[in-house]
């Protein structure tokens, strides 16, 4: 929804609504049903070129290289680390980061993966955040940070103020980037966790299907593409949706994160002397102080009252609607009770 957006804020009346969102969605379905070596050839390329625009961007607003900054902007007038304006921003912040444990389904295609894995989520983390952080500097240097806010395309404004109307073919590129590498990522990860749920009997068995050549969940994989368009179709006159959406999404997303917290937490106790390739620092310390931050997130993540309905609303009827399906499954597909315990084989590793 975004890129169309953008697309069409930069070259109006180019390209009919949803030309741009649903053909680089096709596009990369049909890439990912090729293989996971398309898939990683892509990822790399493509979130390189992403990083390489927002530095760029980032350090020519923070040096003043391209167009001077405008005088009088204040930094900190406003600014405070423990407001609960802050904080809630902490639900959109978090989709900078949505993505790095994408690489943990891959398990089965990674050479190493008890190393580089991990290897692989500490370093993307720490770039993300590098950049990030140079990208929002330069964007307070040039625009004030009510009027950030208040845009629905503060990144249009933000290239615009920095490089003019040059600008806008460096944010085409940084959009179109963004997009096909989440969509490529999703296209990737999400259908190899649904095969291998179906594997356990956790999931429709047709998400078990491979294709003949690349061995590739290519049912899982048209049906998480079918998942990602459906928004568009149901939300993609209102620009205002994104912001809704993503808040939705992102709580959905601490849940689920504080339910990972929740099982290291059990495994560890359950299974205390089996055999991981990886084990979390500082246990169990990272678990609790995120369940804590997460829960703190999760209720000051709406940005204004009247959204909260909204915000929460939307978030509450896909997690009951998937819940509603899970306890079925367990229930009468599985004949196991909830919560019960399924038992781990080592594996030696």
């Amino acid at each position: 929804m975004l890129v169309d957006f953008i697309i069409d804020k930069i070259y109006p009346g180019a390209f009919p609504q949803y030309t741009v969102g649903f053909g680089l969605l096709a596009i990369f379905t049909a890439l990912n049903l090729m293989g996971i070596d398309v898939f990683a050839k892509l990822q790399s390329a493509l979130a390189f070129i992403m990083v390489v625009v927002l530095l760029v961007l980032g350090l020519t607003a923070v040096s003043g290289a391209a167009n001077p900054q405008p005088a009088g902007l204040d930094l900190t007038s406003t600014w405070n680390p423990l407001g609960a304006e802050v904080i809630t921003l902490v639900a959109l912040a978090i989709w900078g980061y949505v993505g790095a444990e994408f690489v943990c389904p891959l398990v089965e295609e990674s050479k190493s993966p008890e190393r580089n894995i991990p290897r692989a989520m500490i370093i993307g983390v720490t770039v993300i955040f590098a950049t990030i952080a140079i990208y929002c500097l330069g964007a307070l240097l040039y625009i004030p940070a009510d009027d950030l806010a208040a845009s629905p395309l503060p990144h249009y404004d933000y290239f615009k103020a920095v490089f003019g109307d040059v600008g806008l073919t460096f944010l085409a590129v940084a959009a179109v980037t963004a997009t096909c590498s989440t969509v490529n990522t999703s296209l990737a990860a999400i259908p190899r966790m649904l095969y291998g749920m179906a594997q356990n009997g956790q999931a429709f068995p047709q998400f078990k299907k491979l294709t003949k050549t690349t061995k590739t969940p290519w049912v899982a994989v048209v049906f998480v593409a079918a998942v990602t368009g459906l928004p568009m179709l149901v939300m993609g006159d209102n620009p205002d949706a994104i912001g809704l959406l993503l808040i939705s999404a992102a709580i959905a997303w601490l849940l689920a994160y504080i339910i990972t917290h929740i099982n290291v937490i059990a495994l560890r106790k359950r299974y205390p002397d089996m055999a991981r390739p990886y084990k979390t620092p500082f246990y169990p310390l990272p678990q609790i102080i995120g369940i804590a931050g997460m829960i703190y997130a999760v209720i000051y993540a709406s940005p204004a009252p009247e959204l909260s309905n909204q915000i929460f609303g939307a978030a509450g009827v896909v997690l009951g609607i998937v819940s509603v399906i899970g306890v079925f499954w367990v229930k009468v597909v599985m004949k196991k009770n909830l919560f019960e315990p399924e038992p781990i084989e080592s594996t030696g590793r």
